[in-house]
């Protein structure tokens, strides 16, 4: 019986560390309009370029902590470009024409 202990103990340590369960995500981190899982998005939301993100500050700054954190882009954006924090600016704009 011993026996089989050690060989569990062994197999364990083979094993390494379990894996954690589910992806790992920032708890501070905003949710972009994709689906959870992959990040799809409808075409209706687009064309997904920074100019028309709720983020966007014409004529090239992001406002989005995360992408202002970014050392290589310090917030500094291109209108055409997007990161993976893309908010559509259609959604705040529909919004505020319904008065919501």
């Amino acid at each position: 019986m011993a026996e089989s202990r050690g060989d569990d103990r062994l197999m364990s340590i083979l094993r390494g560390p379990a894996p954690e369960s589910g992806p790992s995500q920032d708890a501070d981190a905003e949710p972009g309009d994709g689906t959870a899982a992959s990040g799809y998005v409808t075409p209706d939301l687009g064309p997904f370029e920074c100019e028309n993100c709720q983020h966007f500050n014409p004529p090239g700054e992001c406002n989005h902590p995360t992408v202002q954190a970014d050392p290589e882009v310090q917030g500094q954006v291109e209108p055409e470009g997007c990161c993976n924090y893309f908010k559509s600016a259609h959604n705040e704009t529909e919004a505020e024409e319904h008065g919501e």
